[in-house]
């Protein structure tokens, strides 16, 4: 992770007497008074056994600032917030494909809650990289310019949080009404969704069913028929699932298989409107000595289309 070093800009008020004799006031150096607090930020954010923030969202974020902020006794604050955008994160010794929300924090406050503000971020028990901490003095205030990242999982809806067993197409599929079907998932492995293109989350998502955090997931917002590849192997005992995220980094996923198949369940949906474009091309891969079972759930409208390499793989649309 590359950490810029914090910027110190330090005021220098100067005093003229009525006699012309000029002097100075002795200012705090901030990167002294600070420096404790600093450098355990700094090298607290390297450690990567903090946690996403499970389905961040603004409003979440917002709540942990707000928190932060009123246990330092800070009152007028300034806090922006950024696009979020997907990016590779660290954790745990692993590469996570994970949302980063940019987050600028401002505010004037003595030295006792500057302090209580930074020990705050540091007892956070969320993911944050830290791109930078300005501070400068004058009038016996510290002005603290704070831009930090917050990283999580992208908000989920149902079908995201791995919910099986009898749902309605509503459920799942927000934008299709009329339907008195059923659909039963199977007790799958992995889980692609498949929504129209007018939907409030991602047209189309891909992970581990078994992935609580969200963080073998992807996700692609795009109104067109996108190609993607699946590469399932076995290493060392060990099963793995292999995919790329919409930056082309490659997402490993162990799946713990146990005397079965492997199962992937596709969730398409109707199209309502003659402009949604969405739907996939899919290449399946199997290097294993499991079968892989492919089920195609509500894909009247003929969104996935499956190219099957290797041995092994059943498809059942």
């Amino acid at each position: 992770m590359n950490i810029r070093k914090v910027a110190i800009v330090i005021s220098l008020v100067s005093l003229v007497a009525c006699n012309n004799t000029q002097s100075s006031t002795a200012v705090e150096d901030p990167e002294f008074v600070f420096k404790k607090e600093l450098k355990q930020i700094y090298s607290l954010y390297e450690d990567e056994a903090k946690t996403l923030i499970a389905d961040m969202t603004e409003e979440k974020v917002g709540v942990l600032v707000e928190n932060m902020l009123d246990v330092a006794g800070i009152e007028d604050a300034s806090v922006l917030f950024g696009d979020s955008k997907v990016g590779i994160v660290r954790s745990e010794g692993k590469r996570i494909n994970a949302q980063k929300m940019p987050v600028t924090i401002n505010f004037d406050a003595d030295e006792k809650s500057t302090k209580e503000f930074f020990n705050q971020v540091i007892a956070l028990d969320t993911r944050v990289l830290i791109n930078d901490i300005a501070i400068s003095y004058l009038d016996e205030k510290y002005t603290s310019d704070c831009s930090f990242v917050f990283c999580g999982t992208e908000e989920q809806d149902d079908t995201l949080n791995m919910a099986q067993g009898v749902m309605t197409i509503e459920e799942l599929s927000p934008h299709i009404e009329e339907q008195e079907d059923k659909i039963i998932l199977r007790d799958n492995d992995l889980l692609m969704v498949i929504r129209p293109f007018n939907s409030d989350s991602a047209a189309i998502s891909f992970g581990s069913s078994k992935d609580t955090l969200g963080s073998s997931y992807v996700y692609f917002n795009t109104n067109e028929k996108i190609n993607f590849d699946i590469n399932f192997t076995y290493e060392n005992k060990k099963y793995y699932c292999s995919y790329n995220d919409i930056n082309g980094n490659t997402i490993r996923t162990e799946l713990n298989i146990d005397d079965k198949d492997i199962l992937l369940d596709i969730l398409s949906c109707k199209k309502e409107k003659q402009e949604d474009m969405i739907g996939i091309n899919l290449v399946v891969t199997n290097n294993t000595d499991k079968k892989v079972s492919v089920k195609v759930f509500d894909d009247s409208s003929r969104r996935v289309t499956i190219n099957v390499q290797g041995k092994n793989v059943g498809v059942e649309k």
